[in-house]
């Protein structure tokens, strides 16, 4: 269905924005649960939401800086003065909202893109129920990846959309990396905020995996086989910094013993600059971070063993896929239904 076509059927003026016809779309719909956050030049940042059939409008403080930059952006959009400017829309089903009151303690969060044709971003929160199958708990487009974007979806969307009940038994938070969409997270954690008694987590396929492809040089040698059981080996050790150890002395050994089995055990299997890498991506890429990544930093958490973003991976690839998924080509109201309707509603 064109945009046209679609302004006709809801019945909205040709003048009509992305920010008004998803309020139309959704506005009947008795399935859904949404917040959508608009700015208007006049009125400033409006958050309105229908939550299990309970309407609200909330007017946000105005803040100087941030209008003046919600204004240039507005006049990017090339809109009117009586326009509304779509920054965030944020939707859940009843029956994903259902399963996250009983299940509201571990989320994954990931963005995608090329779900709709105005090139926004698609903001994924999911996690699993007691059968250990993942569903969306939050689904949002957002314009793009800045900092301010995941900060009022942290602080205001979710918020609105979950509820205190719910935000203040999230115990954690897992992120692939993204420092804006992480720090936006950490800002919004503590007495007074959105999420109270939360915690953040990094993802160990990005922060380890992905990272350890990227900057670790593994050439071909005369015996790859045997070197490639030495690379399992310091796999082994990291990975049992991401689940297993439960000390901050058993990290310390497990750190120690990894550098010296490199410096001594690897010497007839490594050459001496794959070791120096391997040194050098633990101390300048993993070290840093490390209180955000270590077991033994989480033991106290109920967090159901999630240590990677892959479960809303998967979900952006269920949207994605069969003949009912989203596609690049869709208006933003088209995808958003397409998402509800389709495969991400289902449970994988």
């Amino acid at each position: 269905m064109s945009t046209q076509e679609r302004i006709t059927e809801l019945g909205l003026a040709p003048s009509a924005t992305n920010a008004d016809k998803l309020v139309k779309s959704f506005s009947n719909r008795t399935d859904v649960c949404w917040a959508i956050m608009t700015f208007d030049p006049q009125a400033g940042v409006l958050l309105e939401s229908t939550v299990k059939g309970r309407k609200e409008q909330l007017k946000l403080e105005r803040d100087d800086d941030e209008h003046a930059s919600f204004e240039l952006l507005h006049n990017q959009n090339k809109l009117s003065s009586s326009q509304k400017l779509l920054l965030i829309f944020l939707f859940a089903t009843v029956e994903e909202m259902r399963l996250l009151q009983m299940h509201p303690e571990s989320i994954s969060c990931d963005v995608t893109f090329g779900t709709e044709n105005t090139k926004k971003q698609l903001f994924t929160l999911a996690t699993r129920d007691g059968n250990n199958k993942a569903f969306n708990c939050g689904v949002a487009y957002i314009p793009n990846g800045q900092a301010w974007v995941f900060w009022h979806c942290f602080r205001y969307c979710l918020k609105t959309l979950w509820g205190e009940t719910v935000t203040k038994r999230v115990s954690l938070m897992c992120t692939d990396g993204c420092v804006q969409e992480y720090q936006a997270f950490i800002n919004n954690t503590g007495e007074g905020v959105t999420f109270p008694n939360a915690v953040h987590t990094l993802c160990y396929f990005h922060t380890a995996t992905l990272s350890f492809n990227k900057n670790v040089s593994l050439p071909v040698g005369t015996d790859p086989e045997e070197m490639h059981r030495a690379i399992d080996v310091v796999r082994w050790f990291v990975k049992s910094w991401f689940f297993d150890l439960e000390s901050c002395e058993e990290y310390n050994h497990s750190r120690s013993y990894l550098i010296a089995w490199l410096e001594q055990g690897s010497g007839s299997v490594l050459k001496p600059h794959i070791v120096n890498s391997i040194k050098t991506w633990v101390t300048t890429h993993l070290r840093p971070l490390e209180k955000m990544w270590l077991n033994f930093e989480r033991l106290y958490l109920c967090t159901m063993d999630l240590r990677t973003t892959s479960i809303s991976e998967s979900m952006h690839a269920s949207m994605k896929s069969g003949f009912d998924g989203v596609r690049a080509g869709m208006d933003t109201t088209s995808s958003a239904n397409a998402v509800v309707g389709g495969r991400s509603s289902n449970s994988v």
